[in-house]
Parts: C-alpha cells; structure tokens; sequence
C-alpha cells in the first residue's frame, strides 16, 4: 500500500487486482517514513503479515496512529472479476509456495495444480479464514480493502485503472502510467531466491545483476510466449466447480454485491 501526507490519499493494494503496477507508478509519492511491503513482525503485533496488502481494517488495527492521522485522506483501491482474480492468485500462490509454475507446465499438470489448492482452501472454509495465513494472502477477500466502519474507500474496477491513474495524476501533479510488471516473473534462479522476498530488490543492488536478473525475465517471457502453460485443461464440470467454489469461498463479496464486486464509483 501507499501513503502520501503531500498529497492525502492511501491506496489499498488489493491482492491480483492490479495493484503493482500502481503501487510501482505510486512509490515515489509515499512519505510516511517506511514501506509498507513485505513483513515486519515487530510492527504487526508479532505477526507474520504481507503489509503491502494490508485492508482497511487491518491497517487501522496495526498502525492505529497512523490511521488517525489519515483516515480523512481520500482512500482508493482496485477491484477484480472474482473468478478471474482467483484463478490469478492460485497462479501467484504455486510459484511462490510450491514447485509449480502454472504458465510452465501442461495444461493437464494446472489444472491438478488447481483443484489441489481449490481443496485445500475449501478445507478453510472461506476467505476471512486465510487473512492472517501470511501464504494465502492472495486469497484474501476484497471486502477487505472496500469496506470498513465509517470509512469510505473509492474503488475503480482493474478495467478502469486508467481512470484511477488519471485521478492520481492530476492529484500530484505528475503524469502516471501503469507498468505490467507481473507478466512474466519467472528467473532462470533456484526456487528459493525467487521465494525470498526482497532478496532480489537487494540482489539488483550489486553491479550487473540486474542485467542478470532481466535476462531471467526475458527468457520466461519466451517460453511462455510459446504457448506452453497458457492455459488449463478444463472440463465443463470444472469450470462449473471454479465456479461455484468461488461463489461460496468469497460469499461475504457476493452477499454484498451481487457480482462479487462493489459497483465501483
């Protein structure tokens, strides 16, 4: 998430929504000190917490002094198709915590890969279950980052995030554009570089890694661009269990709007 004093708004990033390319486009404008990104245990009440996907109340809760302070600034958020937007976290789940790489491996190896993580939450029993499960952050649900007691928070849907960059832009005064930094994030790197979180922000600091690291990043792009894990072999009852997973996984979402998000405004 972002904070800005100068120019009093917070972004709430909600997870597989969008959020890092304008958390990324956005970064330069925060100025409260710190950054909200990945975990600090001895500023979240000893708690293992993805601080960058923060929602409103969590947020309140962790930092209450801070939240006194700009609980007044205009709060945005972005918000996601929920079917699509878990289909996109399972991806982000497997090749953060698992040995899979769902744009990598066969169709028929995702989707197994898929109705293995579907279980195992369906095990939870519904999204506010995984909120403090530092790796299932995300599935956290988008009420979350919508909705909180006496708080306002203005969403715009992922289709309309040139709208929230204009909004964005013509508040700080700078030309802002969306960077698709999430494309292709697969490195020729052992699995437990690409899982160390901040370990490559800190590895990119040591003359010619980056360019190392961009190499990694192209040769994904290539193999991905052949096709190879571009999509999972669904049956129609398949889809029909996505579907009705998500439904029941994230009802609070449903119960409130009735397609799963807020009617954004």
């Amino acid at each position: 998430m972002i904070i800005s004093h100068k120019h009093r708004f917070v972004f709430f990033h909600n997870p597989k929504a969008g959020g890092t390319s304008v958390r990324s486009a956005m970064e330069p404008f925060n100025d409260i000190g710190f950054g909200l990104w990945h975990a600090a245990p001895e500023q979240t009440a000893g708690k293992t917490v993805d601080r960058a996907h923060l929602g409103v109340a969590e947020f309140a809760g962790f930092y209450p002094d801070l939240w006194e302070t700009v609980r007044a600034y205009d709060l945005f958020c972005l918000v996601r198709d929920p079917r699509k937007r878990f289909l996109s976290s399972v991806s982000e789940y497997c090749r953060t915590f698992t040995d899979t790489d769902l744009r990598l491996v066969s169709p028929e190896e995702g989707r197994d890969m898929v109705m293995r993580v579907m279980g195992d939450l369906a095990r939870k029993g519904n999204a506010e279950a995984v909120t403090e499960d530092f790796s299932l952050t995300h599935f956290k649900p988008q009420h979350l980052y919508w909705q909180a007691p006496g708080t306002v928070v203005k969403a715009y849907a992922t289709e309309d995030i040139a709208a929230l960059f204009a909004e964005l832009s013509e508040r700080t005064g700078t030309v802002l554009e969306a960077r698709h930094e999430r494309t292709a994030e697969t490195y020729d790197l052992p699995k437990w570089v690409q899982r160390a979180r901040g370990l490559q922000d800190r590895l990119k600091q040591i003359p010619g890694a980056s360019a190392v690291l961009d190499k990694g990043k192209a040769l994904a792009k290539a193999r991905y661009a052949t096709g190879q894990g571009r999509r999972l072999s669904l049956s129609e009852a398949d889809e029909q269990a996505i579907t009705e997973f998500v439904r029941t996984f994230y009802a609070q979402d449903y119960a409130q709007w009735p397609d799963g998000v807020p009617l954004t405004r």
